[in-house]
């Protein structure tokens, strides 16, 4: 259930998204929320794009959620680290999600539920499925040089050339639950003392390879990425 700011500052998990011009997919995903934790779940809505005809700002003040209009662009990842900051300290885990997702009934539960299953989880990805009911190969590996060549080369051209589907860790023997290099970040939960001690997104990178990055470095810190 989603837990308005101005009522309760205790809550354990929270929902962040960015909105550029997102008022007509926001919606879909801010009454997803609710259904997706039995738990309190605080929200927060970035908004890049502050006009007050996208109804974005009412859009958020009626789900409960509080609202944090940006004076520039600062991309996905600046949107998220400022939502990020937006929340009560009482939180714990952070779902980052792009805003035109809908979460899955009890979907957030579940995620949580991995990350306190092991105090080195500081990331959670789920499955992703795509408007047309196909699973988005949202947990990879860090790309090595010639992994990254060859999937850039070849990805358009020989969809299941090997580059790629090392890229894309998608090989059939891969087990449902699996560490990943990094989890994408059109949704995912990560830890908020990893995110914090790690200084969140790096906003030099304005849109695109910040969810790669991140995954690299908490990685590096010693924390697993996880794909539930």
């Amino acid at each position: 259930m989603t837990t308005p700011f101005d009522d309760d500052l205790t809550a354990r998990v929270a929902v962040v998204t960015v909105s550029f011009g997102s008022g007509e997919v926001l919606n879909g995903f801010l009454e997803s929320v609710p259904l997706s934790s039995t738990d309190r779940v605080a929200v927060v809505v970035a908004d890049n794009k502050p006009l007050r005809e996208s109804g974005v700002a009412d859009q958020a003040r009626i789900a409960g959620a509080r609202y944090v209009p940006l004076g520039m662009n600062s991309g996905y990842g600046g949107g998220m680290n400022a939502a990020v900051a937006a929340l009560p300290a009482s939180v714990e885990w952070v779902l980052v999600s792009n805003p035109d997702v809908v979460l899955g009934r009890g979907s957030l539960d579940v995620l949580v539920a991995t990350g306190d299953s092991d105090p080195l989880i500081g990331s959670v990805g789920p499955a992703i499925l795509t408007s047309e009911g196909t699973i988005y190969p949202s947990a990879r590996s860090v790309p090595s040089l010639r992994t990254g060549v060859g999937h850039a080369l070849f990805a358009n051209l020989w969809v299941e050339n090997p580059w790629s589907r090392a890229y894309r860790r998608d090989t059939a023997e891969a087990p449902v639950r699996r560490d990943a290099g990094w989890l994408s970040g059109a949704c995912f939960l990560v830890r908020r003392s990893a995110f914090d001690s790690l200084g969140g997104f790096d906003p030099g990178f304005f849109m695109y390879f910040e969810d790669v990055d991140l995954g690299h470095r908490l990685g590096k810190a010693g924390f697993r990425n996880v794909y539930e």
